[in-house]
């Protein structure tokens, strides 16, 4: 993700919730996308409201950090 906001296009606003951790700020995040099943870590981009991208762990486990950084300056390059 960081390397993604390095980029020129990127979201008006960043927030991050941790599993495990506060579980009350992950319940209301999920909300947000709950037709989609539980998965940490994972990465939800909003626009006006509506999810328009989600990188669940399935699509990040294995990679590096830069095929995953190219997958979201591409999602904020369409949204953003």
């Amino acid at each position: 993700m960081k390397l993604a906001l390095q980029h020129g296009k990127k979201p008006v606003r960043v927030a991050t919730v941790f599993a495990g951790q506060d579980t009350e700020a992950v319940a209301k995040a999920r909300g947000y996308f709950a037709d989609i099943p539980p998965s940490s870590p994972c990465v939800a981009l909003f626009k006006d409201g509506e999810l328009v991208h989600f990188t669940a762990r399935h699509m990040i486990e294995g990679r590096d950090p830069k095929s995953i950084a190219t997958e979201l300056i591409g999602a904020f390059e369409e949204n953003c």
